[in-house]
């Protein structure tokens, strides 16, 4: 079966293959872009292979502590049997700065990785592309510059399991982008496209 899922990592820094990935989620998606309550969803803390490599804003912006967490090749494993048990064949990711955690994901999860196709839509390029063509449309930017993915921006208020806060994000094709607006504290919402990375 192929299927759309919502991906969510957390790491000790912004280098793949050398920062290591301290949380994954997976949230299999419809084709309606609504979460697939016929699939389990995956999350799992993982253990950091180089706590000499932690970058310390890194650790202060997901609040984890590396040293919990299972080892990289069981969380691997454990993937590989997630995906087997409920027929995966192929994924096509969704996430908020995709070509960051599929860069991790390909590095932390190289034998996993191979079912996840090098098509996905990624929210933060369709923020960035809307901002530009709104200003020179009406001359204003609706979404800030500074783009975080849901998870991380609402980490500052409650922690949660990875899975709850990816769900959110990706909960309808109409919320797949949400990003702060310092200006009313509300979230702004809007739509994904496909790309290639």
């Amino acid at each position: 079966m192929n299927i759309f899922a919502a991906i969510d990592l957390e790491t000790t820094g912004l280098a793949p293959g050398w920062n290591d990935v301290l949380e994954i989620a997976v949230v299999p998606l419809t084709p309606d872009f609504t979460i697939d309550r016929c699939i389990p969803e995956f999350s799992c803390r993982v253990r950091a292979e180089h706590p000499d490599r932690i970058d310390p804003k890194a650790v202060a912006v997901n609040h984890l502590n590396p040293a919990e967490g299972k080892p990289l090749q069981d969380v691997e494993a454990d993937l590989i049997h997630w995906a087997e048990e409920n027929g995966i064949n192929t994924i096509t990711p969704i996430a908020h700065n995709l070509a960051f955690d599929m860069a991790f994901m390909k590095a932390a999860f190289p034998v996993f990785s191979r079912i996840i196709t090098h098509h996905g839509r990624d929210s933060m390029r369709l923020a960035l592309s809307l901002n530009d063509i709104l200003r020179t449309q009406i001359g204003e930017e609706p979404f800030p510059q500074r783009l975080a993915p849901l998870a991380q921006a609402r980490a500052r208020h409650r922690r949660r399991r990875p899975a709850q806060r990816i769900g959110r994000r990706a909960g309808h094709r109409a919320r797949l982008s949400e990003t702060d607006d310092p200006a009313s504290g509300r979230m702004r919402y809007t739509d994904q496209k496909l790309i290639d990375f």
